[in-house]
């Protein structure tokens, strides 16, 4: 950039002005004298020529300097950074060389912009693709990394070069980063220009890709897991492609064929299926051009790009029981039948039943001294068993589904400790005297602070007709209790889902609704119903039972504390069981099932983990262990081991940390340096040294889904870096020119630069030319 033109012998410019003076009238007196008026245009131009070419002359007797800026040599910064990730391998069409060869090529140590770059400024040269590295030799690179950290690079970048002369940094990169969370990220901050070169080879590029897979777990018997996958595709003349959901082992559980076109380049595609197992499970999903099969299970491609963004892993963790749900009936009935039927098919749950089949009775003083003091409901059986068996006073209980002999030996359970090791209870037909001021407050912590299911089933000692309305229990109620003695009516009523029940999978058990309204259709009329006061607010009807003048509720839910309660106001829904006929499906016991999967399915675990990834592959993976007392309060001065097990059955121990903030919470964060999937194991042991319990998480790690998420160059991401940071964007073919012009551009620190104007050989020549010119016009006009 030049700033102005110096005079170095400013002492000669009265010489040099009279030199010009006196030549200027010399000249015009000569080719006056020798002009005629048709020849004084031609006479003119010749005399000016030779008057030019002695002023140039005369000029250089005051030695005039060019005066520039330039850069101090080797006292700016300049950085060149490669992308040095596996997306710069994409090779595209018609091209037999991929975008890595030919960048190497250009990043020869030899190469002349290099040479030129290095001779005027302090050169850093970097790679990136995960984290950043400083290179000697940037052709040497490999380009195998596992994800591109743009912002990550730059930022650090920016951050190391604070305070320094930075002329620039020259970035050899495709745009396709894997940490842009922030779209909204302001490249001026870094505080240096970008000159961002690219590929001078860009083309369409032919691929299939999945571009989006999510997994929802519902309670539906048929499909309680539904896969949801999007594809696009970009190029292809095939429009047909397969899309495979494949288990652990490789092999597939089911296949579909999708059809994609240039109208409709994207489109979704859905698995439904029931895993084999319970507990931490690895999916997978993949798709191909139909005509491709063979050489995609071969690993080759002949038609795309790419195949590392045709296969994505999945995650799919179905908790593992078993699950302990306690159901507590005022007496022997239907209902616990058909529940006890249901759940025999579900291995995950353990169903423990406490009935009462005989009230107290009251014991007098003046009982025959002959009469033992056991209810004489046990009266004939062995003696022995008299210390054991329920006294006058006491209810007499059945324990059915019990695991050791003590469980429940006492009745319903007196301590939060016991209580608390249920996830759900249900409760039918008892009413508010079975329990206790301490165990109904009990009940209610369950709810709120352990974060169980409760159930309240619609017998005639329930809700009001149980003398609930004035107990801890009402609270727990998503309905209002009625005052007084308001017993369940003997009403003919017809169950149906209300609006907001159509929503709740678990409540469905056919495939389309057409087919769910014929199910209640046909499902038989009721003729138990409780009556009870409005829905609380934040509760939610699910179901109502039509009596023909009016509409009651009949299954009412509802969110409180931790857990949820519900209140089934139809006490002989058992009437829809004894409908079947042979061959017909178990409906009741699919709804039981169904329903009790929803009692448990957000119950907290002693022992929880909690995992957090990243969007952004070159951080860590975060994770959280929540520990809790058999209380289910939090756990300090737990010791936890957790135990990462790596994608080739590698195990490593990690340690965690007591987090600052949450009580009971423990961390501990991981890189994942393969691909693949990962199990978290953890063990917690109390103060103690008591078993506290274990648990067990994964995840999946998959750099290819964000590296090759895009394959084009993203010009207009790399456009608005040099945008915002006043930088440029660059060819490949075109840094020699770049790289010559540098200089130009502002540079931090610069240097006064001065070139002699008269000392050169165009100055002479530029005099001939001149005197050379005046000699051919004459010529050519004819004059001597």
């Amino acid at each position: 950039m030049f700033d102005s033109i110096l005079i170095a012998a400013p002492q000669w410019t009265a010489a040099a002005v009279a030199i010009c003076l006196l030549s200027l009238f010399v000249v015009a007196w000569a080719y006056w004298r020798r002009g005629r008026s048709s020849r004084r245009g031609p006479l003119i131009f010749a005399g000016l020529l030779k008057w030019i070419a002695i002023a140039a002359l005369a000029l250089c007797l005051l030695q005039p300097m060019l005066e520039s800026q330039r850069p101090r040599p080797h006292a700016n910064l300049i950085g060149v950074v490669v992308d040095n990730s596996r997306s710069m391998q994409i090779r595209t069409p018609g091209q037999s060389q991929p975008r890595s060869e030919r960048l190497a090529a250009v990043l020869k140590q030899d190469a002349d912009w290099q040479v030129r770059l290095s001779q005027d400024f302090d050169v850093r040269r970097y790679a990136f693709d995960r984290s950043l590295q400083n290179v000697d030799d940037l052709s040497a690179l490999e380009f195998d990394g596992a994800s591109s950290s743009l912002t990550a690079t730059l930022t650090t970048l920016a951050a190391r070069f604070r305070d320094r002369p930075v002329a620039g940094l020259m970035l050899f990169t495709d745009g396709n980063a894997t940490d842009l969370a922030d779209t909204g990220f302001d490249w001026s901050s870094l505080g240096f220009p970008l000159y961002l070169v690219t590929d001078s080879v860009d083309q369409a590029i032919a691929d299939l890709k999945i571009d989006q897979v999510s997994t929802a777990q519902t309670n539906f018997e048929a499909s309680p897991v539904t896969v949801t996958a999007k594809l696009s595709a970009t190029g292809l003349k095939e429009s047909t492609a397969v899309v495979r959901l494949l288990d652990a082992e490789g092999v597939a559980v089911e296949e579909q064929e999708l059809e994609l076109t240039q109208a409709k380049p994207a489109a979704d595609v859905e698995f439904r299926f029931r895993p084999k197992k319970s507990g931490l499970q690895f999916y997978s999903i993949d798709t191909f051009p139909k005509s491709q099969r063979t050489a995609y299970l071969e690993g080759e491609t002949k038609v795309e790009a790419t195949l590392a963004n045709n296969f994505r892993l999945l995650t799919i963790d179905r908790d593992q029981g078993p699950y302990r749900v306690l159901y507590v009936a005022g007496r022997p009935n239907w209902e616990f039948k058909f529940l006890r039927r249901a759940l025999q098919e579900d291995d995950e749950i353990r169903l423990v039943g406490l009935l009462r089949i005989a009230r107290k009775e009251p014991k007098f003083s003046f009982r025959d001294r002959g009469v033992n003091s056991s209810n004489p409901l046990f009266s004939g059986f062995d003696e022995n068993e008299e210390e054991s068996a329920e006294q006058y006073d006491e209810p007499v209980l059945l324990r059915l589904g019990v695991d050791e002999a003590e469980q429940l030996s006492k009745g319903f359970p007196r301590q939060a400790e016991e209580l608390f090791g249920y996830h759900a209870i249900i409760l039918d037909d008892v009413d508010a005297d079975f329990f206790t001021q301490d165990q109904m407050l009990m009940l209610r912590q369950f709810v709120s602070t352990r974060g169980g299911g409760l159930l309240m089933l619609g017998g005639q000692e329930s809700f009001a007709g149980g003398d609930y309305e004035h107990t801890p229990l009402a609270d727990l109620m998503p309905v209002y209790l009625p005052r007084g003695n308001a017993r369940s009516g003997g009403t003919v009523a017809r169950m149906e889902l209300s609006r907001e029940g159509w929503l709740q999978p678990w409540l469905r058990l056919r495939e389309t609704e057409a087919a769910e309204k014929k199910r209640f259709a046909e499902m038989p009329e009721f003729g138990t119903l409780n009556r009870v006061g409005d829905v609380k607010p934040g509760a939610s009807m699910l179901a109502a039972a039509d009596t023909g003048d009016r509409q009651q509720p009949a299954l009412v839910v509802q969110r409180y504390g931790k857990g949820r309660s519900g209140a089934l106001l139809i006490g002989d829904l058992w009437r829809w069981g004894m409908r079947r006929k042979p061959g017909e499906n178990e409906d009741l016991q699919q709804v039981w099932r169904q329903t009790i999967r929803w009692m448990i399915a957000d119950v907290p675990r002693g022992v929880e983990i909690d995992l957090e990834e990243s969007k952004d592959s070159s951080k860590p993976i975060e994770i959280a262990v929540t520990v809790r007392n058999p209380e289910f309060l939090p756990l300090d001065n737990a010791s936890v081991a957790l135990t990462v097990v790596q994608p080739d059955g590698e195990e490593m121990q990690l340690p965690t940390q007591p987090s600052d903030q949450v009580a009971g919470v423990y961390t501990a964060s991981y890189w994942p340096s393969k691909d693949g999937a990962y199990r978290v194991k953890v063990v917690a042991t109390g103060p103690d040294g008591s078993d506290v319990g274990s648990q067990q998480a994964g995840w999946t790690t998959e750099t290819a889904t964000a590296e090759f998420q895009r394959l084009a160059v993203n010009k207009d991401l790399l456009q608005q870096i040099a945008d915002q940071t006043g930088g440029e964007v660059i060819s490949q073919d075109d840094l020699d020119s770049f790289v010559a012009n540098l200089h130009n551009k502002k540079i931090p620190l610069t240097q006064r630069h001065l070139a002699p104007l008269w000392h050169g050989p165009w100055v002479l020549i530029f005099a001939l030319a001149c005197l050379c010119g005046e000699w051919g016009v004459r010529r050519f006009h004819g004059m001597p």
